[in-house]
């Protein structure tokens, strides 16, 4: 509703909130109902029979169609799918007498908005198109009222924050906003959101920096971390004879996955809680942990060896990761247990393990790890198309969720889903959009990571990174002597002054792991129960 002003007189004026078009061949019977629907602003065209109704369709602008089902000459079930074969996602609205489940699956299968049973009243429509009409933005403006009444508590939170599970709880909420506000077409809002996380984020990479060692030192709290991935998870199941299944998905963030459940919650019971990655968060490091069940310094002391052979060329980094289970399952008293790791690269293998998948059901833990996500991170800086079509963050979760809805995954999913078997899936570490570059002098054989650096005598200003002068007090092994580990905080990435605005434009707004920020460290691990 609005006001307009004339000659000195204020005259109301009511806003039209959409055209409505209503085919009923006893159109004539309706009349009240269409005028309750013009007193609340609707523009309403009418039409009486299929045929005058699609000849309307055509040749206004409609927003949204009531279609009687049993009309004389052309029913509603045949203009129903003239009509979405012009414009398949026009909404439509299906009102008839006839209860019969047939006729509902097809009006279904035919994607109509709603199914009214006659007789119907003037409120019921009314509610029925406003539901259609306004719903996202009355979804939109109850999202924005509750986040701004929650908005100063929250900033309160994160000053009071005292523990890493609080970290997460906090965490998980912002990544409830973040979701929820891909909805919200108000850029204010969604830039007072943005400001929050980054305030946020700052007092996290305090905290992260000023506690890390104590976190880890704790036998309690040194348990949130990657390492004990499976001995919280899945361990004593598999001590109980259960079998299960682990899938890492790498590079997966908590605001991906909370729109990626939302596709499975249909055929699981998904409880999801988080842990924290180990810095640097890579996929070397957090990775390599999970299977080894061992902070790199462990593992480092447990088999020198091997640990060198890992270091030794990049290929070589998560090449291990199976034996590196087996060894875990072995320190467990689990070496009887059958157990099988497969790790996808591409979506050929992908495909060739929807296949095949049926010959792990009776293997007793089934490890699959997860490139996709990782791989559209690292290609989106290498490739400009997938630079326009990854604009943002909201772009990367919708991308991620239509790979889940589409993929040979999903496929997998499904058929795992009838072992009738626990699984749990998680994330070595997450990603970081890279907006703020900062220089650093090294010596030629530091390591090219953009987040973390490996090396000796690094110099960077200490504000922009943490400097770790005795990296065996956080847990990470000294290779050689003098050897400094350099973690960006923030949204920093490391960048040399030679060719440096060539980098910058390589890596600026790409996203990147290895650093400090809740978006890299804090990540899901969600337990799915078959329905």
């Amino acid at each position: 509703m609005g006001w307009y002003f004339c000659s000195g007189f204020k005259i109301e004026v009511m806003e039209n909130r959409g055209t409505i078009l209503w085919a009923d061949d006893e159109i004539d019977y309706l009349k009240s109902h269409i005028l309750y629907l013009q007193d609340k602003g609707y523009n309403v065209l009418s039409a009486n029979s299929g045929e005058d109704a699609y000849d309307i369709f055509i040749k206004e602008n409609i927003d949204l169609i009531l279609l009687d089902e049993m009309m004389t000459g052309m029913d509603g079930i045949e203009t129903l799918k003239k009509i979405k074969k012009v414009q398949p996602e026009i909404p439509i609205i299906m009102i008839t007498k006839n209860e019969e489940e047939w006729l509902m699956e097809e009006a279904i299968a035919s994607q109509i908005s709603n199914y009214l049973i006659k007789p119907v009243n003037p409120t019921q429509i009314f509610i029925a198109c406003k539901n259609i009409l306004e719903k996202v933005e009355i979804q939109s403006e109850h999202i924005a009222k509750d986040f701004l009444s929650k908005y100063q508590s929250f900033n309160q939170k994160s000053e009071d924050a005292k523990s890493l599970q609080d970290w997460f709880e906090i965490y998980n909420d912002l990544c409830e906003w973040i979701v929820k506000f891909d909805k919200v077409d108000d850029v204010n809002l969604s830039n007072l959101l943005d400001e929050q996380f980054q305030d946020t984020d700052k007092k996290f990479n305090q905290f992260f920096i000023t506690e890390y060692k104590n976190l880890l030192s704790d036998n309690k709290t040194k348990q949130m971390f990657t390492p004990y991935t499976l001995k919280n998870n899945l361990i004593d199941d598999l001590k109980n004879g259960n079998k299960g299944v682990l899938i890492i998905m790498d590079c997966l963030r908590a605001d991906q996955w909370k729109l990626m459940s939302r596709s499975l919650f249909s055929d699981y019971k998904i409880d999801t809680k988080y842990q924290s990655s180990i810095i640097p968060s890579t996929t070397f490091y957090s990775r390599n942990s999970i299977f080894s069940g061992l902070f790199p310094l462990e593992l480092y002391n447990h088999n020198e060896g091997l640990y060198n052979e890992m270091i030794k060329i990049e290929s070589n980094y998560n090449k291990f990761e199976h034996d590196l289970l087996r060894e875990q399952l072995s320190r467990n008293n689990l070496d009887h247990i059958s157990n099988n790791y497969v790790k996808v690269s591409s979506y050929e293998y992908g495909k060739m393990l929807t296949k095949n998948i049926n010959n792990f059901k009776n293997i007793d833990l089934l490890c699959i790890v997860v490139n996709f996500i990782d791989i559209l991170a690292h290609s989106r800086s290498e490739s400009g198309v997938l630079k326009e079509v990854l604009t943002d963050e909201a772009s990367y979760r919708d991308i991620i969720y239509s790979w889940i809805e589409n993929s040979w995954f999903r496929e997998v999913l499904n058929e795992i889903k009838k072992w009738q078997r626990k699984i749990v899936i998680t994330s070595d570490h997450g990603s970081v959009m890279a907006k703020k570059p900062i220089r650093l002098k090294a010596y030629k054989d530091v390591s090219p990571g953009v987040r973390y650096k490996i090396g000796k005598n690094i110099k960077v200003k200490d504000k922009y990174a943490l400097r770790m002068e005795n990296p065996e007090s956080y847990m990470l092994p000294i290779i050689e002597n003098n050897e400094d580990y350099l973690i960006a905080c923030d949204n920093n990435y490391f960048v040399f002054p030679n060719n440096y605005n060539q980098f910058v434009k390589r890596y600026n707004n790409t996203f990147q792991h290895g650093g400090i920020s809740m978006n890299e460290l804090i990540v899901p691990v969600a337990t799915l129960n078959p329905k």
